[in-house]
């Protein structure tokens, strides 16, 4: 039984990716056949629980009633949509459901609750059925939170047949452009691109001061980019990464940290950015290469503050380089994996010069990376049908708990939609802070922190964004600025303690004491919680602005923030006192204030410091005693 379950987990899967394959490439039409997007929803929804499920009978060894009555629940009310769509479509003309309806949509609601809890646990699924009771019967409410109330037939009616339910807008972006990008990214791995990229950033930074951690931060954010999940990210590159680092010296609570950070950060990281930068192209009615650009100096900013920090922690704890004898040859690399950027290129190439919609994009890109792995010297890297087959399978397994999450998230969304909370909370926020700019940052960033703890990142975006972002709109920031304010301070409790779920990860690997870990992934993160703020006053770093204005905020922003992680780090050009780290980290939050005067203040302490810092580096060195000859 366990054989045979496995190979039907394994077929199933296979086949749900050929599914999505032929109808996000539009192959039907050339038959003149049409899949509408909520019926493609639905089956996406369908397989995604058979496969859970089946699963969950090959983990337990049985399948228990409980597990049937799910299974069996969510195949009939997901399937219900699939074979009977007219009788769906009916529903949205009569605009209620009948009795039949509601129980239809009320099972598929207790189905989802219990998958979601099972697959990321208790806060998301506690936070939707919040927001469900609580529109039903927000006439018993008090304050921004109270409404005329809403009938079950009514709020049934929106989850399962309105345009923001279970079908809505977020399943259907997972059911399309993410499934296509983790398929092609495990393509991609199956090729071998993950270790030659690993490779190759070792042998660019290895013979540099804590070159190992560098080769993680590069090999993570790549992957981080491409996986949309920071935990998977975390435990498949971290794996490698941090026994590495502790290899050269790092502690283990430092390797967590800075695997923790790279993988966190590929979400906002271009070109990919995950899954979360396809939603909010959607979401603000703008093309994906707008996202892809403005978000590219923040993020150059994060991993280039993460990098400081990184040789810094070196150069306190004396941590030599690799030699250069011990490292793979750069060029020799090159050779070896070259082709690996064809695809890489190709899919660039699609997405910013040809326009294409990211879902064509990728599946262009496919091809490619098939005919390109048959010009690696590894066999084992070559993809013939075995290693393809097996890319499916994996790719739709990574995609499962994307797929019933943002089914989940319409329990959100179409509730928020129908009471109209998302707006009275926003509103409450700017009345709380008096419609003060800085206060509403402060008071949106928390939010956005607190709504995203224990959640995935998409999940954490979406609520965040939908309660949270209307707030900084309001006040006159553009829709662009205030999503990817949400977005960083969202993904920020991914590394924050206490519900800094990637931490954890990394600290089942590295062995690491949570709070330590989080701790110092908090000080090289430090970038997840300021950058927001400096493209919140200076739009320029989001390319809103001319060239000399984009130009001094960016140079602005990496002196100040390099002058915080100096202060947090407690190094320079060498230890610093507790008062040298209090005047590092003031000055550097004197960079990221929008005022000149304030700002050349923070120079000028910059600047001095780092003068007296190699004065006493200097004095040091004089006062060592010469070495005898030998």
């Amino acid at each position: 039984m366990y054989l045979f379950l496995s190979k039907a987990i394994d077929a199933v899967a296979v086949a749900c990716a050929l599914y999505h394959i032929i109808i996000n490439s539009g192959a039907l039409l050339f038959f003149h056949l049409y899949m509408p997007g909520v019926r493609h929803s639905a089956v996406s929804l369908f397989l995604a629980i058979a496969i859970i499920y089946l699963k969950t009978w090959l983990a337990r060894g049985s399948l228990r009633w409980h597990d049937a009555a799910l299974m069996a629940g969510g195949l009939c009310t997901s399937g219900f949509v699939v074979f009977f769509y007219d009788d769906v479509i009916a529903y949205g003309f009569f605009g209620y459901l009948d009795l039949k309806g509601m129980v239809l949509a009320f099972t598929l609601a207790i189905v989802i609750l219990e998958t979601v809890r099972r697959r990321v646990g208790l806060i998301l699924p506690v936070l939707l059925a919040l927001a469900v009771v609580g529109t039903i019967f927000n006439n018993y409410l008090p304050g921004v939170l109270r409404g005329p109330g809403f009938s079950p037939d009514r709020m049934a009616f929106t989850l399962y047949a309105g345009h923001d339910g279970f079908f809505g807008i977020p399943l259907g972006i997972a059911s399309t452009i993410v499934i296509t990008f983790l398929i092609l990214a495990q393509m991609l791995q199956e090729s071998g691109i993950g270790d030659w990229f690993t490779k190759l950033a070792i042998s660019l930074t290895g013979w540099t001061r804590g070159g190992p951690a560098k080769a993680a931060v590069l090999s993570s954010a790549f992957f981080g980019t491409m996986s949309g999940s920071p935990t998977g990210n975390c435990a498949s590159t971290g794996a490698f990464t941090i026994p590495l680092m502790k290899s050269v010296g790092y502690s283990p609570a430092f390797a967590g940290a800075v695997e923790s950070c790279s993988s966190a950060g590929g979400q906002i990281l271009p070109p990919v950015m995950g899954a979360i930068i396809f939603v909010m192209a959607e979401w603000l009615d703008i093309t994906y290469a707008e996202i892809a650009f403005a978000a590219a100096l923040p993020a150059s900013l994060y991993f280039i503050t993460i990098f400081i920090g990184v040789d810094l922690e070196a150069a306190k704890k004396n941590l030599i380089a690799l030699d250069r004898s011990e490292l793979p040859n750069t060029l020799q690399t090159l050779k070896e994996g070259w082709f690996y950027l064809i695809p890489l290129a190709a899919l660039i190439y699609f997405l910013f010069v040809l326009r294409l919609y990211p879902t064509m994009a990728g599946l262009y890109t496919i091809p490619l990376v098939i005919g390109c792995s048959f010009l690696s010297g590894n066999k084992n890297n070559r993809m013939y049908l075995k290693k393809i087959l097996k890319a499916f399978n994996i790719g739709v397994q990574s995609w499962l708990t994307i797929a019933i999450v943002t089914a989940g998230i319409g329990m959100f969304i179409g509730p928020l939609s129908l009471s109209g909370v998302g707006i009275k909370i926003s509103s409450f926020l700017l009345e709380l802070t008096g419609k003060n700019f800085t206060a509403t940052l402060v008071a949106v960033g928390m939010t956005a922190l607190f709504l995203g703890m224990g959640m995935d990142s998409m999940a954490a975006y979406i609520t965040a964004a939908s309660l949270a972002a209307p707030a900084l709109i309001l006040l006159g920031m553009s829709g662009l600025a205030a999503h990817l304010f949400v977005i960083y301070w969202a993904l920020a409790s991914h590394i924050t303690p206490p519900v800094c779920i990637t931490v954890y990860v990394a600290c089942g690997i590295s062995g690491g004491n949570v709070w330590e870990t989080g701790w110092q992934a908090i000080r090289l993160g430090v970038g997840k919680y300021l950058i927001p703020f400096v493209f919140a006053f200076s739009p320029a770093l989001l390319l809103m602005g001319s060239t000399g204005q984009i130009v001094t905020v960016y140079i602005l922003a990496l002196i100040g923030l390099g002058s915080i992680t100096m202060g947090f780090i407690g190094y320079s050009l060498r230890p610093l006192t507790w008062f040298q780290q209090t005047l590092f980290i003031l000055a550097g939050l004197m960079l990221l204030v929008p005022n000149k005067w304030i700002s050349l203040i923070g120079v000028g302490i910059v600047t001095l410091l780092i003068l007296r810092q190699w004065r006493q580096r200097r004095f040091d060195e004089e006062k060592k005693p010469m070495q005898p000859a030998s």
